[in-house]
């Protein structure tokens, strides 16, 4: 398998994005677009990425056909994103950092490890959550340790969403309640 279709295959596996045709259609006209592959996404959106193989398309004629791409979008008006997937090992080559005021680059290095060097192109996977909890409140009060439904904890905690100012309000409207109850009796 080329290393250009190892990216196709990470790309397309753990990010979701597809392959595309090798023409750009934008205002009812084609536009062809010389790279090794191009692929959009992720899922259903619509960047577009261009995947280059320095050993056999030139840099230089690559910096042409992106600029030329780079025009079509922003005559057309499109929103859409360029991100250029290089596979070198030149990544200090000048036309590469004029390729990189044009779009998003991305250096893939032959000895690196691919998914590594797509890794901004790719999903994060997050660990799931040791445990569920139904609200902030619920959390909160499961690290005070608090397992009875005290009404006054209960309205502090609910206080607490408004800011300092309330939890004072709060806390002295409880004292001055709880006052008047030993008044009373």
């Amino acid at each position: 398998m080329s290393n250009i279709e190892e990216i196709i295959r990470i790309l397309g596996e753990e990010g979701d994005y597809r392959r595309a045709p090798h023409r750009l259609q934008m205002s009812g006209l084609e536009f062809p677009l010389d790279f090794n592959a191009v692929l959009v996404g992720p899922g259903e959106g619509s960047q577009i990425v261009l995947l280059l193989d320095t050993s056999e398309v030139s840099p230089d004629v690559a910096l042409r056909r992106l600029k030329t791409l780079a025009r079509i979008l922003e005559r057309t008006s499109s929103k859409r994103t360029i991100t250029l997937v290089i596979f070198t090992d030149e990544a200090d080559h000048p036309t590469i950092k004029e390729m990189e005021a044009l779009c998003r680059v991305v250096i893939c290095p032959t000895r690196q490890d691919l998914r590594k060097a797509l890794r901004t192109l790719l999903p994060l996977k997050l660990p799931e959550p040791f445990r569920r909890m139904d609200s902030a409140f619920e959390a909160v009060k499961a690290e005070l340790g608090i397992e009875t439904r005290d009404p006054i904890v209960d309205k502090v905690l609910k206080a607490a969403k408004e800011g300092s100012e309330q939890i004072r309000r709060t806390v002295q409207k409880a004292i001055e309640e709880k006052a008047r109850v030993a008044v009373k009796s």
